[in-house]
């Protein structure tokens, strides 16, 4: 809220004394991080200086840095006296975007008045850091954008940096050990035994009385004549005569013969007005001559492109095509005196789909007769070919993509738009004032599959969209756009506040909301969205 109200405030004063010099910027312009020591103890806290030389006409400067964050953290970032030295008004991106958790800190200021920037070398910012675990970090400047005073980049290089963390150096704490006391044992003094005289105790003891239970003898008495085990019957089990059990009688196995099976497989999608591939192959388990296939179609759903015979056998008599009536004639024969036995295509079929809708593919077939579809086997001269199995096809419509682009800020957007997948597909069409893209042809192949688009917009950073592409029109709202990447180099940043400035109250490039002129309201939408950058 700070920022905003910041640069609020900075774009009236702005407009008041909007008056610049064109100054050539210098090409040896330099960059650097002084470290002040290249070691930093852990739990040390220390001030860095960000650095430039050779600059001319310095108008502002915007950085990212990167940093290893399990050493050490950045604590604050302040910009510092040089860039506002020739009494330029001074506005700063507050607060700094620091993120110790992933090792990134950003912070940038821009100036205005009527004044030149300032020229030579000086600290531009100063940073706060904090050693937080022993181990060694690089400070990159990943990003540094430097601009004179009309919004023009300076080129610069960049001189790196770095830092090594060391835990602090233990403080000893003397031990303190105690000194023994010897303690002296005691002499063992020798007393003399009593022997004691036994003394008739007056107290009386109970004593138990003791039960004889009588115990039985196994041992037999001379009047006792040996027992003699009693025998005990066993039972004797009567037979069980089974019932009788019915005997199976293994099936005879079917014997096989020859056969031979033709069939047309779908190598592609069959899409409106797009080729599809048919193969049409055979299969049989002994040795034929020949084989006719009579392949049938309705020419009113389909037209054929193509039939081309593969010479799977040994040679193939020209295709015969009638298109009005629908019937395809292949034929391919073996060498004489050889034979084809095995599984392989025959030939290659391309269709061209007319209607959307269920369509069919077969042969002619009629069992017993050689004048249709046919297998001749090489011993008998027989027709060994079982019956074949239509194929059955669905044209769908051909996908196509229509995207409504809507923002925060507008309910629609009128400009030139490009979307791209990958690397491979890109279109780019023109959006009318509806908001609502022309159709746009998709591939087939992403038929069912979910796929990721990312859309550019002039003058906005590019925005990514996932389509579950279905046949016919896949229609997608894209929201969220983030108006303010002026020159399109997919960030948000003091190159495009210049480019903004260099427009205002002109109509063109800074006109985020198109209502024909370069304004405040236009600026605070690239304010919303300063420092972001391309999905």
């Amino acid at each position: 809220m700070r920022r905003k109200l910041i640069l609020t405030s900075f774009l009236f004063s702005f407009l008041a004394t909007f008056f610049v010099h064109k100054i050539s910027a210098a090409s040896d312009t330099g960059i650097n991080i002084d470290t002040k020591s290249p070691t930093l103890k852990v739990g040390e806290k220390r001030t860095i200086d960000l650095n430039l030389q050779n600059v001319q006409n310095l108008g502002a400067y915007e950085f990212n840095l990167t940093y290893n964050p399990s050493v050490v953290h950045v604590d604050s970032i302040s910009n510092a006296s040089f860039l506002g030295s020739t009494n330029r008004t001074v506005v700063t991106l507050d607060p700094p975007n620091i993120d110790n958790s992933t090792g990134t800190a950003s912070y940038g200021a821009f100036t205005f008045g009527t004044a030149s920037g300032p020229d030579g070398n000086g600290t531009i910012s100063q940073m706060s850091l904090t050693g937080v675990g022993p181990g060694n970090s690089d400070l990159f400047l990943n990003t540094i954008s430097v601009t004179d005073i009309d919004g023009t980049l300076i080129p610069i290089s960049i001189s790196p940096a770095s830092l090594t963390i060391s835990s602090p150096t233990p403080t000893l704490t003397p031990t303190h050990t105690p000194t023994p006391t010897l303690i002296p044992s005691p002499t063992p003094t020798i007393q003399p035994t009593e022997i004691p005289t036994s003394t008739p105790s007056t107290t009386p003891i109970n004593t138990p009385t003791v039960t004889s239970t009588p115990i039985i003898s196994s041992t037999p008495t001379a009047t006792q004549p040996p027992i003699s085990p009693t025998l005990t019957p066993s039972v004797t089990p009567s037979l069980i005569t089974p019932a009788p059990t019915s005997t199976l009688s293994p099936s005879p196995s079917p014997t096989t013969g020859p056969n031979a099976t033709l069939k047309l497989v779908q190598e592609s999608a069959s899409v409106l007005g797009k080729d599809f591939h048919v193969s049409v192959q055979i299969d049989t388990n002994s040795g034929v001559t020949g084989v006719d296939a009579v392949v049938l179609y309705d020419p009113s759903h389909l037209t054929i492109k193509s039939a081309t015979a593969l010479n799977l056998l040994y040679y193939a008599p020209p295709v015969s095509i009638n298109s009005t009536k629908g019937i395809i004639r292949i034929s391919e024969i073996s060498n004489i005196g050889e034979s084809f036995t095995g599984s392989g295509q025959l030939a290659d079929l391309v269709f061209t789909p007319k209607l959307v809708g269920p369509s069919q593919i077969g042969f002619d077939y009629q069992a017993g007769s050689t004048r249709e579809s046919n297998v001749i086997e090489s011993q008998t001269g027989k027709d060994i070919l079982s019956a074949p199995a239509p194929l059955l096809i669905t044209v769908l419509s051909k996908p196509q993509l229509r995207v409504k682009l809507v923002t925060p800020f507008q309910t629609a957007i009128s400009n030139t738009v490009e979307i791209t997948q990958s690397d491979t597909w890109k279109k780019t069409v023109v959006i009318p004032p509806d908001g609502v893209s022309p159709l746009i042809d998709l591939d087939e192949k992403w038929f069912d599959a979910d796929v990721k688009f990312k859309l550019k917009l002039n003058g906005f950073l590019k925005k990514e969209f996932i389509v579950n592409v279905q046949p016919g029109i896949n229609d997608v709202t894209v929201e969220g756009l983030l108006g303010g990447d002026l020159n399109d180099d997919g960030i948000i940043n003091t190159i495009d506040l210049g480019e903004m400035y260099n427009n205002w109250f002109l109509d063109g490039i800074g006109d985020l909301n198109l209502d024909g002129i370069v304004n405040t309201a236009d600026y605070w939408m690239l304010a919303s969205n300063y420092l972001k950058e391309d999905q």
